[in-house]
């Protein structure tokens, strides 16, 4: 990820359907959301991905309790949490870039919850399954209750930083 200066001269990948950049995560900060996932089943886990808006880099990887009144079916993040991250990001100059969920014993695709609960179009969802010997991740566009696959690239270090 290359280059020096403002830009570097270095190109963007886009999701051409969405005219944003392709999220970029570090394998680590994939771990970091697999390691949720198991610590958390059998109850669903979730949380935020941050960063610049601009590249698509996650700058950090952050849980957000899941206060739904049946975890193990469904998340709703910890309004307040939910609130001091977007707060954290802007005062950054960063976005939400992405939302995990888990599906402890489901598939990893959005379930008729998701794609009714799905309110940021412009974020990547991506869902971890532990329905399989392996955990499974995929990532999804959500607009007016329809998900599309999108990719995700996952990058060395460089430039994606922040906790994980």
């Amino acid at each position: 990820m290359g280059g020096k200066g403002k830009g570097g001269g270095r190109r963007v990948r886009r999701d051409a359907r969405y005219n944003r950049p392709m999220l970029k995560l570090t394998g680590r900060q994939l771990a970091h959301i697999i390691v949720h996932a198991r610590a958390g089943a059998p109850d669903e886990v979730c949380g935020l991905i941050l960063g610049d808006p601009r590249d698509g880099v996650a700058r950090g990887v952050y849980r957000v309790p899941n206060v739904a009144a049946d975890p193990h079916v469904t998340y709703y993040m910890r309004p307040e949490t939910q609130l001091l991250l977007f707060d954290f990001a802007d005062r950054r100059g960063w976005a939400v870039l992405g939302i995990y969920h888990s599906h402890p014993r489901g598939p990893d695709a959005p379930s008729a919850t998701d794609l009714a609960q799905s309110y940021y179009p412009e974020a990547v969802y991506l869902i971890v399954s532990l329905a399989g010997a392996l955990p499974a991740v995929r990532a999804f566009r959500i607009a007016a209750g329809r998900a599309e696959a999108t990719p995700v690239s996952v990058v060395t270090g460089q430039g994606a930083r922040g906790r994980v």
